[in-house]
């Protein structure tokens, strides 16, 4: 699925999904689609899927989405587990020196978990 933000005359064309805002002088230069990684576990400030590690942003957005609603809402990183919850991380793979972090972290409630 695809979707156009527009913002002051530009257009961005993004994808479903994380995205990171880049912004110049105050203003919005460019959106850039963040990749998307199914995660395994959670441990402190890092993640891991398989047997690669990602670190965690230190300001991580935590989102939960409800499947039945399909409405997402903020929580926290405490209050989630790989155990219980599904996890997808995006994280931005642009090079920049603070990148290849995950910036969202959506936990989608596992079938049968309560």
């Amino acid at each position: 699925m695809r979707y156009t933000i527009a913002t002051s005359g530009k257009v961005y064309a993004v994808n479903t999904g994380g995205a990171a805002l880049v912004y110049e002088d105050g203003a919005l230069k460019t959106i850039r689609q963040l990749t998307s990684v199914s995660l395994d576990s959670l441990t402190g400030l890092s993640a891991l899927s398989g047997n690669q590690q990602y670190q965690l942003d230190e300001n991580v957005q935590v989102l939960l989405k409800d499947a039945s609603e399909q409405e997402y809402y903020a929580t926290t990183l405490s209050q989630i587990n790989a155990s219980d919850y599904r996890l997808t991380g995006w994280y931005d793979p642009f090079g920049y020196p603070a990148g290849g972090r995950i910036r969202i972290l959506v936990a989608e409630e596992r079938q049968g978990a309560e």
